[in-house]
């Protein structure tokens, strides 16, 4: 929402300046000369004065601008709700533009889809990678379209392209990551960059991926950084950040909901029992140890959310948060009619009957089956 500038040098004052947009800046900042330009929530590009933090000028989208923009000469270039734009740096003024009819991906995916790919330039083709997972490649100057190819299963682009030797490679929300031949449209390789989905945030593709000597570098989301081999696809090394899902991964969805919900009914019932009788540590200590299983358990419920349909991971990921602040509602409405100590008693039981219901939960192991688009049928991993 607020960009700041900041002088490295001062001993005292550190804020030059700071500017305030009408929404959340999702968008990485792009300096050229004394020009920064920014996206933000608020459906609008904006170009600031990079020594007074004064508006030059802002563009305004249907959407949410989470994409930084590419500066080409006297043009720059962006993506937003699947549209594609290009606009005088200097005016923002619009060039050309590309309208997308596809509403899928348009928006968050899920609650989680923060940053959105960023165009990139290989002589006078700019290409976009798009949430209806299709990548376009349009000249820079007048915007007519001379490039498309469509990801396996249309799964959206978040990932930014990276070109070299007319070889652009990006990864997509699958966590399959392309190597396409620009000159010829063919696809060199695909590598997928997991088996299973331990839960249902893992192994999207998503970041900036950079290029050494024949290395092709990335992250996901997940905790991984892996390389790959730029002329085969194949895994050079991976390096995983121990401590991930580490209760999920072991003992399996349900056991986890099962481990978790039962600290929950055991804090609560605790937390119902604190009067002023108790000392100020044991009060804290009892906050801390029911707030830990009402964290993990939130993401062990979102764990489960890929089980149900993994198409639609995104928008049931987002149901699920949204019926969580009604939950939160219905509480709230109850704490104004009880005590605090009935309260804590109320959700205890709410927490024991849900507890009851994981029993009856049959979680699936092997593989689970989802019909695409075309008809066809993917087989799926599932982790235990």
């Amino acid at each position: 929402m607020i960009a700041v500038a900041f002088n490295c040098f001062a001993q005292e004052e550190y804020v030059l300046w700071s500017f305030e947009t009408g929404d959340r800046i999702l968008s990485h900042p792009t300096v050229d000369g004394n020009i920064i330009y920014v996206g933000s929530n608020d459906n609008k590009l904006y170009a600031i004065d990079a020594n007074s933090g004064e508006e030059l000028w802002s563009f305004s989208t249907a959407y949410d601008v989470m994409s930084s923009v590419l500066i080409n000469e006297n043009m720059l270039y962006f993506e937003c709700g699947n549209n594609c734009y290009a606009l005088d740096k200097i005016t923002g003024a619009e060039l050309w533009m590309f309208s997308n009819d596809d509403p899928e991906g348009a928006e968050k995916l899920d609650p989680w889809d923060y940053h959105h790919a960023s165009p990139v330039l290989d002589d006078t083709t700019v290409y976009f990678g798009c949430g209806d997972g299709r990548l376009y490649g349009f000249d820079k100057l007048n915007g007519e379209l001379n490039f498309l190819y469509e990801t396996i299963d249309s799964s959206a682009i978040r990932s930014t392209p990276v070109i070299q030797n007319g070889i652009l490679y990006f990864g997509d929300w699958n966590g399959i990551i392309y190597a396409l031949d620009i000159l010829t449209h063919d696809t060199l390789w695909t590598q997928r960059t997991y088996g299973t989905q331990p839960y249902a945030t893992f192994g999207m593709v998503n970041t900036q991926m950079i290029i050494h000597d024949t290395l092709l570098i990335f992250g996901a989301r997940n905790p991984e950084v892996q390389v790959l081999n730029i002329h085969t696809g194949e895994v050079v090394w991976d390096y995983t950040v121990a401590g991930g899902g580490w209760i999920s991964d072991r003992c399996g969805r349900k056991s986890t909901l099962l481990i978790l919900t039962a600290g929950l009914v055991l804090g609560y019932l605790i937390m119902a029992f604190v009067d002023s009788s108790w000392s100020l540590t044991a009060a804290v200590l009892t906050a801390m140890f029911c707030s830990f299983f009402v964290q993990a358990g939130e993401g062990a419920v979102f764990a489960t959310v890929p089980l149900i349909k993994r198409r639609m991971t995104g928008q049931i990921a987002g149901m699920t948060g949204a019926y969580g602040n009604v939950g939160a509602v219905v509480y709230l409405t109850v704490l104004s009619f009880v005590s605090y100590q009935l309260f804590f008693l109320v959700i205890a039981a709410t927490a024991f009957l849900g507890l009851l219901t994981l029993l009856l939960l049959t979680e699936p192991s092997g593989q689970m089956a989802e019909i695409n688009k075309d008809g066809s049928v993917t087989l799926i991993d599932i982790a235990n």
